[in-house]
């Protein structure tokens, strides 16, 4: 006796799907969140809402990290295909950026500071996957990890930078922490990530007719 099974709804398989693709790649997850921060800030902004440094700590974070998490491991020739460590970066930035939105929103500080401390547990979190990436590095391109991880490094500096202006009340601590977050970390990273792009591109065989 045959008994059949009713079909899966597509309304229920939908998310799942989704979840799947979201995330097969650390990028995917993280960009769409940082994109939404972006968003939500832009929109704080209409009413004077956020501060200056929203962007480049509760935005630049997000995309460093996805961007670095997909392409270090690539680089070093390690599949972490569905390796969902990332998740523990979303879970301390996600709470960052709303922590520094309210702050915006509000005029408050401690929101600031706590948004400040998470993005700096942010930071230390990637630097240790980084460091466990290389150590288990058998071939790929290390060097440019290496490179990478400076940068990364730079970004946990200015965050605790940042914390610092927090805590002392100085406009000037923060917009330094803000440039330096924006111009030594996050630009150097996308450059050298452009960079690899391109050269990775030009290496490959071209097809000839």
């Amino acid at each position: 006796m045959c008994v059949a099974l009713p079909p899966t709804s597509s309304k229920t398989a939908a998310p799942g799907k989704v979840w799947l693709w979201l995330t097969a790649a650390p990028w995917r997850f993280l960009f769409a969140a940082g994109l939404s921060s972006l968003v939500l800030g832009r929109a704080a902004a209409l009413t004077g809402g956020t501060t200056s440094a929203y962007f480049s700590f509760a935005v630049v974070p997000f995309f460093v990290t996805g961007a670095v998490l997909t392409a270090a491991p690539r680089w070093l020739r390690q599949d972490v295909t569905y390796d969902y460590g990332f998740l523990a970066n979303v879970a301390v930035l996600v709470p960052a950026a709303l922590l520094a939105l309210l702050a915006g929103v509000s005029g408050w500080n401690l929101p600031a500071v706590l948004s400040a401390t998470l993005v700096s547990v942010s930071y230390v979190l990637l630097l240790r996957r980084l460091r466990k990436m290389i150590f288990w590095a058998l071939s790929g391109d290390v060097a440019g990890v290496w490179l990478v991880t400076g940068f990364v490094g730079v970004g946990l500096l200015a965050s605790l930078l940042w914390l610092a202006g927090l805590l002392r009340g100085s406009p000037a601590w923060v917009n330094l922490s803000a440039q330096a977050m924006n111009w030594f970390s996050f630009a150097p990273v996308f450059l050298v990530l452009a960079l690899k792009l391109i050269a990775d591109g030009s290496s490959r065989p071209q097809l000839t007719e």
